[in-house]
């Protein structure tokens, strides 16, 4: 996986990471990525280590790079995943979290409570209630993954 010792956020989701892929009898190799610089070198890692799949854990800069980093992927032919339809919708093969879009209409209610006096501190933090699972179909044909029907029968959205 993708991974960024800098970023606070990652490192307080690491014990989950780490516990999931525990109970899936999966074991995590972190990359570090910790920059727009470092997305080549983490793929050519990944090449270099014959990984069987990807976890690109969501951080800002990965977001605005999800064209280069879709690209990337595709070359390498691993099977990509992250928690952000952003990245499959540029061409990683699947997403599983919530919607960007969907966080955003949250940030007007937060700032209008700030500017009526509110502090940011005492706001509370509102974890989201509905995922969704995108598959990119284009990609899996190109990479040679074939899927599950299940999966792809659950899928919410599905990019031909």
């Amino acid at each position: 996986m993708f991974f960024n010792d800098a970023f606070p956020l990652l490192v307080s989701q690491r014990p989950q990471l780490n516990a999931a892929a525990r109970r899936l009898g999966v074991e995590l190799t972190e990359i570090q990525v910790r920059g727009p610089e470092d997305i080549e070198g983490g793929f050519a890692t990944v090449a270099r280590g014959k990984f069987d799949a990807l976890f690109i854990v969501g951080q800002p800069f990965i977001g605005a790079e999800r064209v280069r980093v879709a690209k990337l992927a595709m070359e390498t032919r691993v099977p990509a995943i992250s928690q952000f339809n952003i990245l499959t919708e540029a061409g990683l093969l699947m997403s599983y979290g919530s919607r960007f879009v969907d966080d955003l209409r949250r940030v007007p209610d937060y700032i209008d409570r700030i500017f009526k006096g509110a502090k940011p501190g005492d706001l509370p933090v509102e974890q989201p209630t509905t995922f969704h699972l995108v598959i990119n179909l284009r990609t899996a044909k190109a990479i040679g993954v074939d899927l599950p029907s299940a999966m792809v029968a659950r899928a919410d959205q599905l990019i031909q």
